[in-house]
């Protein structure tokens, strides 16, 4: 994993991202959501350059729910000129993990295939796939 601090820039990270280096992600892109061992479902995440996940379903394009999740929790952005993924936290109380890995609030971390991501103290995990 690779954090990269400039690569975008927090405008109100309680509710949206400049991102001015964000792009159409790789048709294909998707995360396997899995709860005790059985894929629930795959949602896509190739048309847009940011997905928003929380609580707040009127926001957030993948709605967490689960009560130790924020209303604006995460978000994952795509990287026009890197083309890769990251994944930010935006200040949510209960944390975004990689992994077992808690991610620092506000700091884009890259995230690569394969990783599985996890929001608050919800069993649901989010694997990244192409």
């Amino acid at each position: 994993m690779v954090s990269e601090p400039s690569v975008y820039s927090a405008c109100n990270s309680s509710l949206c991202l400049c991102v001015c280096r964000a792009g159409k992600p790789t048709a294909g892109l998707h995360l396997d959501v899995v709860k005790n061992g059985s894929v629930l479902q795959k949602l896509l995440i190739d048309e847009k350059p940011c997905y928003m996940f929380g609580r707040a379903k009127d926001v957030c394009d993948f709605p967490l729910p689960h009560q130790s999740c924020s209303r604006q929790h995460a978000a994952l952005v795509y990287h026009k000129h890197l083309h890769r993924p990251f994944l930010i936290d935006l200040g949510s109380t209960h944390g975004t993990f990689v992994g077992t890995m808690r991610l620092e609030a506000n700091k884009p971390t890259q995230i690569p295939i394969d990783t599985t991501l996890s929001f608050g103290a919800s069993t649901r995990t989010y694997t990244l796939r192409t």
